[in-house]
C-alpha cells in the first residue's frame, strides 16, 4: 500500500464495527483512482457479504447538494430567478404565519427556540425567496416531525403550511423543511418528478450512473427477503422497529416516499 494512504486506511479500519458496518474509500488525483478500499459487511451480523466497489450508501443530507444543482440549472435557464418570491412557484406561502419554537429532533420532547424575545409573532411567508431556501435564513424552522403524519400527502402539506421560528433574514438556521419546499419547486417549475428532474439535469450530464433514489422502491415496508439489494446498511430504526438497508434512513423523507430535497439518494464512492 502507498505510504501516503496509510493513515487514511488505518482510521477506516478503527471506525469499523464501532462507528459504521461498512464502507467504501476512494481517492482520486486528478480525475484517477489512487487509491481505492471497502471495509465491512451488508450483513454485520452474519458477515458473510462483504462491501463491494458498486454498494450503494446513503447519501442522507448529501442529497441537498443534488438539489440544489438541480434548481441552479432552472435559474442558469431563466426559468426561475433566486430572488423570486417562492410564493410564485408554491402558492401556500402567500400568507402570514405565526412565529414559534419547534420540535428537538435530537431530545424528543424539547423545543428549539430561535426567535429572540421581542420579536414580532408573525412572518410574511411572501418575503420568502429562492435565495432565502438556498442560504438556509428562510425564517422556517430546521426540522418537523413530518414521519408522523398519516401519508406522504399530509406529510407534505405539514412541510408546506409550517409555522416560522424567526424572521426572514435574520439569522441563518439549517432546515430541511426548506430543502423539501426547493425539492418541490423543481417538480413544479420542470414538470417533473424530483427524482426524474435529478436525474436528467445533475446526474445524466455528470455520468453519475451509480447515484440514486429508491434502491428499493417501498421505504416504509421491509424489503422482499429475495431482493439482491447491494446497499450498505444504515442504523437501526426504532420508527421502522429493524435495520434499514436500500431505503432512505431519514424517517421524514421515507415518508414522503424516499424522494425527498434534503435526504434519499444513494451511491457508491467508486469513481464511476
Amino acid at each position: 500500500m502507498n505510504s501516503n494512504f496509510s493513515v487514511a486506511d488505518a482510521v477506516m479500519r478503527a471506525g469499523l464495527g464501532r462507528v459504521f458496518p461498512a464502507a467504501q474509500l476512494a481517492i482520486l488525483c486528478g480525475g484517477e483512482a489512487v487509491f481505492s478500499a471497502r471495509y465491512g459487511w451488508l450483513d454485520p451480523d452474519s458477515a458473510q457479504c462483504p462491501a463491494r466497489p458498486d454498494t450503494l450508501f446513503d447519501l442522507a443530507s448529501v442529497s441537498k447538494l443534488y438539489t440544489v444543482a438541480a434548481f441552479m440549472s432552472l435559474v442558469e435557464t431563466g426559468v426561475v430567478s433566486l430572488n423570486q418570491p417562492a410564493c410564485t412557484v408554491l402558492p401556500e406561502l402567500a400568507e402570514t404565519r405565526p412565529m414559534q419554537p419547534y420540535e428537538d429532533p435530537l431530545s424528543p420532547g424539547d423545543w428549539v427556540h430561535v426567535g429572540a424575545p421581542g420579536c414580532a409573532a408573525e412572518v410574511d411567508a411572501r418575503q420568502v425567496t429562492f435565495r432565502h431556501l438556498l442560504a438556509h435564513n428562510s425564517g422556517l424552522p430546521a426540522w418537523r416531525p413530518l414521519y408522523r403524519e398519516a401519508s406522504a400527502e399530509a406529510a407534505l402539506r405539514m412541510a408546506l403550511h409550517t409555522f416560522f421560528s424567526y424572521p426572514t433574514g435574520a439569522r441563518v438556521v439549517y432546515s430541511d423543511i426548506g430543502l423539501i419546499l426547493l425539492g418541490l419547486a423543481i417538480e413544479r417549475l420542470s414538470g417533473h418528478a424530483l427524482d426524474a428532474a435529478i436525474g436528467a439535469r445533475v446526474l445524466a450530464p455528470l455520468g453519475l450512473s451509480a447515484t440514486r433514489y429508491l434502491p428499493v422502491a417501498d421505504p416504509l415496508h421491509p424489503p422482499d427477503a429475495a431482493d439482491p439489494c447491494n446497499v450498505a446498511p444504515t442504523e437501526l430504526c426504532g420508527w421502522r422497529g429493524r435495520r434499514i438497508a436500500g431505503q432512505v434512513h431519514d424517517e421524514n423523507a421515507a415518508r414522503l416516499g424516499g424522494v425527498a430535497g434534503h435526504a434519499g439518494l444513494f451511491s457508491t464512492a467508486s469513481a464511476e
